[in-house]
């Protein structure tokens, strides 16, 4: 099993609101891009690969879900 999978979000309600967030962030980069504003789709982008990183880096930072290391 990949650390990943070990860390993701377990629950139906917390792997549920994990993808709210992403779409969310994702519609806000599509809607930038479909009103032709670089400036709010670059920023938007932005704000994702950030949340994205530091999503990524807490559930790293996480005790794997009640499994043990060898």
């Amino acid at each position: 099993m990949t650390p990943w999978s070990r860390r993701a979000p377990t629950s139906a309600r917390g792997y549920s609101t994990y993808l709210k967030k992403i779409n969310k962030e994702h519609a806000a980069i599509l809607a930038a891009i479909t009103r032709g504003n670089a400036k709010v789709a670059k920023n938007a982008l932005i704000a994702h690969r950030e949340e994205s990183l530091h999503r990524h880096r807490t559930m790293l930072d996480e005790p794997a879900n009640s499994e043990t290391e060898d």
